[in-house]
């Protein structure tokens, strides 16, 4: 019905059209009769017109164009109609849009870190390991260092053990020792070029006078060149056995009697003696012949690998130590620091962990959505919460023998990683409380750079007014955990919390006890918890541990780690009191500034 009402009107239409203009023009001869047939005709004939009337216009527009330009008006132009929405600035400022350039600007970026002082090795092993950062990153080029702190405590005999085994790699093209080196090596092999030339023209019968060079001893270090004795002399090089790349292994155990002096035991290897395993979940790999992973480790240290950090280093530690306190606390005139003489021990033995309570993470680490970032100085990762350990370890001294055991031990495990460590640091831990044995609190606060301070771009931003409040930050991150309830809390500054209270103080005692008190909220959280952290420590009584020098180069004495520190912690929230209890055998390291993180 519809296809008849729509084709009466236009067949109707066409006859009226056709009548009209036979009054006026004569039809042709050949005309059709039939009124379809002439409709037909009208409709191509109109369709003809009208293309003509459309060219003869686009002809029109042409030879305008073409006087305008001073052309002929016969010559082609191009279809003005389609470059009529074309505008040149416009499309140079959209090309120019944030969004077009972003891409641009994270390849320049990505490249510019790359391309400063080795950093690309250390980048793309970030990314490889961005969701397993407890693999080993295995950099053997540019400053890098990594290490697995490995803690066991025996409540029930208060015995602690500290395991730290790692990776140092310094930064050669900063090192002026290792340059001195290879510097004094091209002059031996310029002195055996040298040396054979003038064997060869002694041969020929030629007169010649030997070359200075030819009577020096190179594997005499008085006779080395002026500039490399000075070099070394400088950077007391000599003596310090933990320069260079090499694999370590630390070993740190709780004082056998009240007079002993803590002392750290540093097994040095060659970094080829680094193995990585590879393994599906969690870490392994071994150093010689000592094997470790996150089921346990076995340690066999030869006591031909122990090594002692030089009187140069040790002078440099006490000295940056004792300003330190100074600036914690004024009114106090620190005891001097002694260290212990570590004795030639062979380690040997095993310990098995089980039971292992991970934090509960949605990014790729603890350290949270930073953790994407694979531009940073320095990472860290907390591998095991808490967990069971059992074993023992035999510490052997030309026969005399004492045995470290664990039978119902709690143990922690955690990762730092990066070029070096933070300008400023805090860390607490403790996984053994008088009333909730395997409960565990890990606290880590660090003042560092955004970048890699060598990095082009950071001395490109550097210039920028305001720079140090977006380059350098205060971050912390607190992961709490509950046997009785089997939850864990993570406290850190990525979940919306806030460093509430940070103070140091002295008490009033004989001995130099320092107070640690802090406070952290979480007001964005649905329960607004509340940490509240009293911690109690002996100053200049505990362990020091090497750390990757910037200044010398080398895994030097950096910081005091005590291992017998008490914590006393409370933990509440909007419905009360949830946890209150002592942490014993806690460990603390403060070292840098840390007056820093009081600054709001």
């Amino acid at each position: 019905m519809h296809r008849l009402k729509t084709r009466r009107p236009i067949r109707r239409r066409a006859q009226e059209t056709e009548s009209d203009d036979s009054s006026k023009d004569a039809a042709p001869a050949n005309a059709p009769n039939s009124p379809d047939q002439k409709s037909e005709e009208y409709m191509k004939t109109q369709h003809f017109k009208n293309v003509a009337e459309r060219e003869k216009k686009r002809e029109n527009l042409r030879s305008k164009l073409a006087k305008k330009k001073g052309t002929a008006s016969n010559e082609e132009e191009p279809d003005p109609t389609i470059d009529k929405n074309f505008n040149f600035w416009k499309s140079v400022r959209k090309s120019f849009a944030l969004k077009n350039l972003l891409p641009a600007i994270f390849f320049m970026f990505i490249s510019t870190a790359m391309q400063t002082f080795g950093s690309a090795p250390l980048l793309t092993s970030n990314i490889a390991n961005m969701f397993r950062p407890e693999l080993s990153h295995s950099v053997n080029r540019g400053s890098f260092f990594e290490g697995w702190y490995i803690k066991s405590v025996e409540p029930s005999s208060g015995e602690t053990l500290i395991v730290i085994p790692g990776l140092y790699t310094p930064d050669t093209r900063h090192n002026m020792t290792e340059w001195a080196i290879r510097q004094t090596e091209r002059y031996k092999k310029d002195q055996e070029k040298y040396r054979k030339e003038y064997e060869q023209k002694l041969e020929k019968g030629e007169e010649v006078e030997p070359d200075p060079i030819l009577d020096v001893d190179y594997d005499d270090k008085s006779q080395w060149p002026p500039e490399t004795r000075r070099i070394l002399q400088r950077e007391q090089r000599e003596d310090a056995p933990t320069s260079f790349s090499h694999a370590y292994v630390m070993v740190l155990r709780s004082a056998r009697s009240e007079n002993e002096k803590l002392a750290t035991l540093y097994y040095k290897y060659s970094s080829s003696e680094f193995q990585a395993i590879p393994t599906k979940e969690g870490f392994s790999f071994k150093i010689g012949n000592s094997l470790f992973s996150n089921d346990g480790v076995t340690l066999d240290l030869a006591a031909e690998n122990l090594v002692q950090h030089s009187d140069f280093d040790a002078a440099e530690y006490v000295a940056r130590s004792k300003q330190r306190y100074s600036d914690l606390h004024p009114d106090y005139e620190t005891k001097p620091f002694e260290f212990g003489a570590p004795k030639s021990l062979s380690v040997k033995g095993q310990l098995a962990f089980a039971q292992a309570k991970k934090v509960p993470k949605s990014s790729p680490s603890t350290m949270g959505p930073i953790s994407y970032s694979p531009f940073l100085e320095y990472y860290q990762e907390t591998i095991s919460q808490t967990q069971t350990v059992s074993g023992s370890l035999t510490f052997e001294d030309s026969g005399d023998k004492t045995i470290s055991e664990f039978k119902n031990g709690s143990g922690f495990i955690r990762k730092d990683w990066g070029y070096h460590y933070p300008k400023s640091w805090i860390k607490m831990q403790t996984n053994v409380f008088r009333s909730k044995p395997q409960s565990s609190l890990s606290v880590s606060i660090t003042h560092a750079p955004l970048l890699v301070p060598s990095n082009i771009l950071f001395g490109i931003l550097s210039w920028l007014p305001g720079s140090k409040s977006f380059l350098y930050f205060n971050s912390f991150l607190i992961t709490f955990y509950d046997s009785s309830t089997d939850t864990t809390y993570n406290l850190s500054k990525f979940k919306g919390c806030k460093l509430d209270k940070i103070d140091f103080s002295l008490d009033g005692s004989s001995e130099p006890i320092e107070v640690i008190d802090l406070v952290v909220r979480c007001p964005h959280q649905t329960n607004k918890p509340i940490l509240t952290l009293k911690v109690k420590r002996e100053i200049n009584s505990g362990f020091v541990l090497p750390g990757p020098s910037i200044e010398f180069q080398r895994m030097a004495p950096m910081v005091e780690e005590t291992a017998d520190a008490a914590m006393l912690v409370k933990f509440e929230d909007k419905s009360g009191v949830l946890f209150e209890d002592v942490g014993l055998f806690g460990s603390v390291q403060i070292e840098g500034a840390p007056l820093i993180f009081k600054e709001k």
